[in-house]
């Protein structure tokens, strides 16, 4: 193994793991409003990985095509938006959806 991937792996996991957690905390913090139940939230907190499933392929292709401090500034700019975008709709699909 290269070694020096390593942090850049640790980085990726860390990075991957707080997505995921804020996706799960927004739907704890609209259990009320919406009336939800731990499965509906597990439910709505899994699409994260549909999300990776359906766009990772074209995520990975224009990693390569802007170079990887480009396609990362990027990437994060696309999921500061996708919180802010959950954090504010008004409707559990609107919230899926982001």
């Amino acid at each position: 193994m290269d070694w020096a991937v390593l942090p850049i792996i640790a980085l990726a996991l860390l990075t991957d793991a707080a997505v995921r957690g804020t996706a799960y905390r927004l739907g704890q913090t609209q259990r009320d409003p919406w009336h939800l139940d731990d499965a509906r939230i597990g439910v709505v907190a899994s699409l994260h990985g549909l999300g990776a499933f359906l766009f990772g392929h074209v995520a990975g292709l224009l990693l390569e095509q802007l170079g990887a401090r480009r396609g990362g500034t990027l990437g994060s700019a696309a999921v500061s938006a996708t919180v802010m975008g959950t954090a504010s709709t008004p409707h559990l699909v609107l919230f899926a959806a982001a």
